[in-house]
């Protein structure tokens, strides 16, 4: 059922990177929450969804990390 997302985008709320729902979900990107749980996009969601939130990219959460542990 992962044909519903094609064509939908995840957007880094750090940095702005825009990343295809396909890749998040064949693991070739990860993005996360802003609690730090890994994203994947399940076949109901939408992209008005997707924009209603809030998402990291890896790097952006890797920096989000670092500052936690100073």
């Amino acid at each position: 059922m992962k044909s519903k997302v094609i064509g939908m985008h995840v957007r880094c709320s750090e940095c702005y990177e825009k990343t295809s729902v396909e890749d998040v979900n064949s693991d070739k990107v990860r993005y996360f929450t802003p609690n730090g749980d890994i994203v994947n996009f399940m076949s109901g969601t939408t992209q008005e969804l997707i924009n209603q939130n809030s998402f990291l990219c890896e790097c952006c959460e890797d920096d989000r990390l670092e500052e936690e542990d100073y």
